[in-house]
């Protein structure tokens, strides 16, 4: 809801271990474009589980082209020039620009060049380029050189229609710390998407929006029959924002 209401500067979709980008993924085919954010939750938390100790074991890294200052950090961060990871590092490109940017092609499509990165000095399993929430099959390329392994992509593809793609990147199962805290450890890298515009037309999935419009009428329907709010002008006032965004889905 806040996303589609545009209250928010990006969307978490990794927590320490765990990752979910299915609902990031189709608020972006609905064409809410929200940066991806990881990070580790409640790291002083007194009555934390045990895998919540381990601080920064996912992280967010933003590029900063320009002066280092947290003011600078905010913009880039929210322009969605970032990349998360719990391990590997991750380079993307397509015609030269990066995450958070916006490739704009004639109104009959055109040609673009993807080029990614992983790397990272544990083994890698898997590079993946996301188009629209599914993996676009591309050719990836393995090396391993001064104790780095690599997975590269560059390649030549035609785009037709306005959408999204990102890179999406794994590595080998953490054994020691899956052992020490008895909770599964993987190694997942994400980068930000780049936009890439057809003509005029916007980044939009019918199916999700319509999908999105079901969500949000279901949630409507739970705050406004089961859900309990301190006074009844609490329920109008939510009940009047999934109005609002069930609006913006038109």
């Amino acid at each position: 809801l806040d996303v589609i209401l545009g209250n928010v500067d990006f969307f978490e979709i990794a927590n320490s271990h765990r990752v979910k980008t299915d609902l990031w993924y189709e608020l972006l085919n609905c064409g809410f474009i929200t940066p991806p954010m990881a990070g580790t939750d409640l790291p002083n938390f007194a009555y934390r589980d045990p895998w919540q100790p381990l601080f920064g074991e996912i992280r967010t890294y933003v590029r900063m082209p320009g002066v280092h200052s947290f003011s600078e950090w905010k913009r880039s961060l929210a322009s969605g020039q970032v990349f998360i990871t719990s391990g590997p590092l991750v380079k993307f490109s397509i015609n030269g620009a990066e995450a958070g940017q916006t490739v704009f092609l004639p109104e009959h499509g055109g040609e673009i060049r993807v080029v990614g990165e992983l790397a990272s000095p544990r083994e890698l399993q898997s590079l993946e380029v996301m188009r629209m929430g599914k993996v676009f099959p591309l050719e990836t390329k393995r090396t391993h050189e001064d104790e780095i392994h690599r997975i590269l992509v560059d390649q030549k593809i035609t785009i037709k229609e306005s959408c999204w793609l990102a890179l999406r990147g794994s590595g080998v199962k953490k054994t020691a710390l899956e052992e020490g805290l008895g909770t599964p450890q993987s190694t997942f890298a994400h980068s930000g998407i780049i936009q890439v515009v057809v003509g005029n037309s916007p980044i939009r999935s019918e199916r999700a929006v319509e999908a999105m419009r079901t969500r949000m009428k279901e949630q409507r329907h739970f705050y406004e029959t089961k859900a309990e709010f301190a006074h009844d002008k609490d329920r109008a006032i939510f009940s009047s924002l999934f109005a609002k965004a069930l609006r913006l889905l038109e």
